[in-house]
């Protein structure tokens, strides 16, 4: 999945849904004849979508009331959503999954990983999730098998589900401000990791993804505490560094294909501020580059034009906001694959 070839449909949310919208959802996503859904108390049914599609994998944070799912796809018969989950289980108040005859109790805290290929059933409590969606015609190492990969349930101390808890909740939260590149990174790490777990590789066994991941995590971190300090103009490596524990060359190494922290942190500020311009329209310029960091607007404008080829003002003045909803853009996402 290469940076430049993969549209990113961007980032968008649908909250209070009502048990109607959810089962119209799941019944276009399905073929209107594929999936079966449950609730015992329609009325009270709430959920809460929240993702972001980019080419062939799709990200999906969830948080639903009670229902249960139950999808009749096989690839035996052709009709089927031929994709790999993998899932990270934030809260259930009780979670079951029934395949070939096999119940597998879920609880909070779990991950997993599913191969659709084949019919199950999913009965949740009131719950959260984080699911990274990845077709097998993306997946190399596995895209020609014909094997159905049984449900793995990753434990705790599992040094891939360690790595793929870290990330799916970075998607989780940060998942509406990362950048394109960020969010195909991760999903390669993910992809990586779920396919050695499928095929009973462990991560020991691949020393180079090992360091890979931990620099990764390392990156990861990093740029959560930049985010936290973005608007403070003072924040620079050498805080950073002391905040992770970590040397300024190591800062740097972790760093080095973006010019350094410093630079990202520069980036990460102008990013944040594009976004503010487009759905914060009560912000002025000004406010609005303080927020990010910047100690005069004239400053921020230079390099927000450097970076943007346009103003803060021009970007204003053109800016369009398309409201999405979460559950059709999801639908429409599967059924295309």
């Amino acid at each position: 999945m290469s940076h430049a070839s993969v549209a990113d449909l961007g980032y968008f949310s649908s909250s209070n849904i009502l048990w109607s919208d959810w089962v119209e959802a799941h019944d276009h996503m399905s073929c209107a004849s594929m999936n079966a859904t449950y609730c015992e108390n329609t009325e009270n049914f709430r959920a809460n979508v929240s993702g972001r599609i980019l080419g062939t994998a799709a990200i999906g944070n969830v948080r639903a009331k009670a229902n249960t799912i139950q999808t009749n796809l096989s690839r035996s018969t052709g009709n089927e959503i031929d994709a790999i989950y993998v899932q990270y289980v934030h809260h259930t108040t009780g979670c079951c999954i029934l395949r070939d005859k096999n119940e597998i109790p879920v609880a909070s805290g779990d991950l997993l990983l599913m191969d659709m290929a084949e019919p199950l059933e999913v009965i949740h409590g009131d719950y959260e999730t984080t699911s990274v969606i990845l077709p097998r015609s993306t997946l190399k190492s596995i895209q020609v098998s014909q094997n159905i990969y049984p449900i793995q349930l990753l434990g705790t101390h599992d040094p891939s589900a360690i790595f793929l808890r870290n990330l799916l909740g970075t998607l989780k939260g940060q998942l509406r401000y990362l950048d394109t590149k960020s969010v195909i990174t991760i999903l390669q790490f993910v992809g990586e990791l779920a396919v050695m777990k499928l095929e009973n590789i462990e991560l020991c066994d691949v020393p180079e993804l090992q360091q890979k991941s931990a620099d990764y995590l390392k990156r990861l971190k990093a740029k959560v505490i930049l985010r936290r300090y973005l608007a403070n103009p003072d924040f620079t490596g050498n805080e950073l560094a002391k905040l992770m524990g970590v040397s300024r060359s190591t800062l740097f190494r972790l760093f080095i294909n973006t010019g350094g922290a410093g630079q990202y942190l520069k980036q990460i500020r102008l990013l944040k501020a594009r976004y503010l311009l487009h759905h914060a329209p009560h912000l002025d310029v000004k406010e609005i580059s303080g927020l990010c960091g910047f100690k005069r607007a004239s400053g921020f404008s230079r390099a927000f034009r450097s970076e943007f080829e346009l103003s803060p003002l021009q970007v204003r003045e053109h800016m369009t906001r398309e409201e999405t909803n979460a559950m059709v853009a999801y639908a429409t996402w599967i059924l295309g694959n």
